[in-house]
């Protein structure tokens, strides 16, 4: 007897369509049709019978779809049940080697691991075979299994074959794959003793200068100030102080030195900013190195301003010149600190650098900022800081020396400076 099957719509999987078999009922097919009675194959309920096998309706589909002399998706095609039988056997046997393959790399990959656990820690511990692991995208979330699933045994071992070579160690961290390998070690690590470890290895030679010039590297180093206790970052501290300048000079270095700022805490923070503090002069007339300086400044710490400001006396007019000492002498004039600049500015015996200041680039944003700042804050000196500038009022007219005198003028500044 022929049989003749008609297909409304297969192969999309938000298609609810039914497949539309006359066929007679099928004898042993098992799981493979959820439905023995009836002549209506709904394709929902074939791809959810099938998605036990890991690949679901898709892989169903596609099956079916590989035989086109007995399926076709637009038309309709004479078929007789026992080749319908054989397709289904067909795509059933092949979700089956699927899910097979699947399972052996399941196998493969616990086996790897209990291998580098158990029977593998001599291959582990040879040189370099580690750090394989790390660096290597493919074999990557072979060594994250295996440092999560590793006992402290294991793992002390492992931390002690990595920092034993601290040049391969800095390098992974240099590495696209190997600085994610690194980080999660130190996460897993915890606040263990076995970070201290680690940090030792990484500050070894000129390695932390390395790290916090780096795009990607740097990040090695915030993780531990993130993970792991002031203590155990003790040696993160000094490293910071010793190489605090020339980070901050290097223009990746500054961006990086700002974040480890942000992240630090401690004992060692508040040596490290002291260590800023001292040398304000220097940063401050450098071109990267007066960000780390602002930077400082914006914590607000009364203590840490007074320092700076006070290391900036006799100072301010020279550093006003300049485009980054302009912008940190604004920032004194926004903090605490605000009167240390402005008895510079306003010695009447020394007019002249004020109004030096009034016509240059640079000098006359601070100008600026110091009539603004201290009639928002209520001072005194703001009248005789006006009084200076209109006395010499004829001395500005020109060039930069304009802008402080619009200042003064502008309606709509009236607001703020009532003269």
């Amino acid at each position: 007897m022929d049989r003749t099957v008609n297909i409304i719509a297969a192969g999309d999987r938000s298609d609810r369509s039914t497949l539309y078999l006359d066929y007679d009922p099928p004898v042993n097919w098992g799981p493979i049709l959820p439905n023995n009675e009836g002549n209506n194959l709904d394709v929902v309920n074939l791809g959810e019978t099938l998605a036990n096998t890991y690949l679901g309706a898709a892989a169903a589909a596609a099956a079916i779809r590989n035989n086109p002399t007995r399926f076709n998706a637009s038309t309709s095609v004479v078929s007789d049940s026992n080749g319908w039988r054989e397709t289904l056997r067909e795509a059933d046997t092949g979700l089956d080697a699927a899910a097979g393959t699947r399972n052996t790399q399941a196998t493969r990959l616990n086996a790897g691991i209990r291998g580098l656990q158990i029977g593998g820690r001599e291959s582990v511990n040879r040189e370099g075979r580690i750090f394989q692991l790390m660096n290597d995208v493919d074999k990557q979330p072979l060594f994250n299994k295996l440092i999560e699933s590793a006992d402290v045994s294991l793992l002390t071992r492992f931390v002690a074959k990595i920092v034993s070579q601290p040049e391969s160690l800095i390098k992974a961290s240099l590495n696209s794959h190997g600085v994610k390998s690194v980080r999660k070690l130190i996460k897993v690590l915890g606040k263990t003793s076995l970070v201290s470890d680690m940090n030792t290895a990484l500050c070894t030679d000129n390695g932390f200068y390395r790290l916090m010039t780096h795009p990607i590297g740097s990040s090695v180093i915030l993780k531990c100030l993130d993970v792991a206790s002031s203590e155990q970052n003790k040696l993160l501290y000094e490293a910071a102080i010793m190489y605090c300048l020339e980070l901050a000079k290097h223009e990746r270095g500054c961006i990086n030195l700002k974040k480890f700022i942000t992240s630090s805490r401690g004992q060692g923070r508040q040596q490290l900013l002291d260590f800023i503090a001292g040398h304000s002069l220097y940063l401050s007339q450098d071109p990267t190195g007066n960000y780390v300086l602002q930077h400082v400044l914006a914590l607000h710490d009364p203590a840490l301003t007074n320092k700076i400001c006070s290391v900036l006396r006799g100072h301010y007019v020279h550093i006003s010149l300049q485009k980054g000492g302009s912008h940190v002498v604004e920032r004194c004039l926004e903090s605490s600190g605000m009167e240390y600049v402005l008895g510079e500015l306003l010695k009447t015996d020394n007019v002249h650098e004020l109004l030096q200041l009034a016509r240059n680039r640079y000098g006359n944003y601070v100008v600026q900022a110091a009539l603004i700042a201290t009639k928002r804050a209520g001072s005194p000196s703001f009248q005789m800081l006006l009084w200076l500038l209109q006395q010499h009022s004829y001395a500005l007219q020109s060039g930069y020396g304009c802008n402080v005198l619009k200042l003064i003028a502008r309606e709509d500044c009236r607001n703020k400076i009532q003269l």
